[in-house]
């Protein structure tokens, strides 16, 4: 097995170097052929990010030819070729070569193509087969993707290999340190367009904020600059810049809100932000301008409200070391349920702690208040 790969590894290396071009024009004619498949429209379904999305379709003859052909551009990544009844019969590549074509059938699906002008098609069939093959003998995988990961550096498969594969580098028991959270995206090329529209690379790039670095604050907005530090490719810039100030804007999630304002800061505003749909871009300009007065060390300013009495009282009479300022509706189920609780933890414990509770009550019907 080991000769039969290598044996290919070469003859197809060979063929990339000379396929391998720095551009190419997008436009693109891709005809696949699987003869009796049961359907009348087949779909290329590609990766935008985390999303999946509709690429193009192409209706299917009656001896299984379909040809996916445009003058716009097609991103280079992967694709899968699908039907209505979401049916996967095969994946593919595009990148340096757009005009090309795949024969195959029903029956042969996994073992057998004829594919024309795409070296990097033939080279991908002959990675999934070869992974296939490792079902009988799993301690081959590694050897497989390690293969194909090294074969040609500058191609999209092998590109992809490393960002997914993970870090050989790493040892287990470092998995749980700040040197896994330094090293864990070494294998992902940041600047690489194409890995936005391949499988899994985006997702463990978001992942990678949400579970490996540290769930802090300064530790966010650490790695938040080293991440963007790395990136010059205003695409792949872009994409990850619009995600991570969703992924930030979490309203359950208090510990991302001073991420949030610093992404928003230091990224968002002094760059070229005319990616954000007009609506989103203002109601996250608005959600930023109250997070930063609500940030840890800011000083707000004092409040005042009336008490049951008809007075004005303010926080600036307020001269315990700790101030909670509760604000609850008597129409809110959960400020009905947990005003009471803290009345109680409040006559327990304010000596002890030091603390004072200014509670203000957001409704205009007074008797309500009062009678709550």
């Amino acid at each position: 097995m080991k000769k039969h790969i290598r044996y290919i590894l070469l003859s197809l290396l060979f063929c990339l170097s000379i396929f391998y071009v720095d551009a190419q024009k997008n436009n693109y004619e891709i005809k696949v052929t699987v003869a009796n498949a049961p359907t009348d429209k087949f779909y290329l379904v590609g990766y935008n990010g985390v999303e999946e999305i509709v690429a193009d379709s192409a209706m299917v003859s009656k001896k299984g030819v379909a040809v996916f052909k445009s003058a716009s551009e097609l991103p280079a990544g992967f694709y899968r070729l699908t039907d209505t009844a979401q049916r996967q019969y095969l994946e593919m590549l595009v990148d340096q070569n757009r005009f090309f074509s795949i024969q195959t059938s029903m029956k042969e699906l996994a073992v057998k193509r004829k594919i024309k002008n795409s070296p990097e098609n033939e080279t991908y069939f002959e990675f999934q087969k070869a992974l296939l093959a490792t079902i009988l003998v799993p301690e081959q995988k590694e050897v497989i993707m390690a293969n194909f990961r090294d074969m040609a550096p500058k191609s999209l498969l092998s590109t992809f290999l490393r960002a997914v594969s993970g870090n050989p580098h790493l040892k287990a028991d470092e998995k749980d340190t700040a040197y896994w959270a330094q090293h864990a995206l070494d294998d992902v090329d940041l600047n690489d367009v194409r890995l936005l529209h391949a499988p899994f690379v985006a997702k463990k790039t978001l992942d990678y904020f949400k579970n490996i670095v540290p769930q802090e604050a300064d530790s966010l907005n650490k790695y938040v600059d080293v991440f963007f530090s790395k990136i010059e490719n205003e695409t792949v810039r872009e994409y990850y810049l619009s995600q991570l100030l969703e992924l930030f804007d979490d309203h359950y999630q208090p510990e991302y809100e001073a991420v949030l304002v610093h992404v928003y800061d230091e990224y968002y505003v002094k760059g070229d932000h005319s990616f954000l749909e007009s609506n989103r871009a203002r109601i996250l300009k608005n959600r930023v301008k109250l997070l930063r007065k609500l940030l840890p060390g800011t000083e707000l300013p004092y409040l005042e409200s009336y008490d049951k009495d008809g007075k004005i009282v303010s926080t600036k009479d307020i001269h315990a070391q700790y101030t909670l300022l509760w604000f609850w509706d008597p129409d809110c189920d959960d400020c009905v349920l947990l005003t009471p609780k803290l009345h109680e933890i409040y006559k327990q414990h304010h000596d002890e702690y030091n603390f004072e509770v200014f509670a203000m009550a957001l409704v205009d019907n007074y008797q309500q208040w009062q009678d709550f």
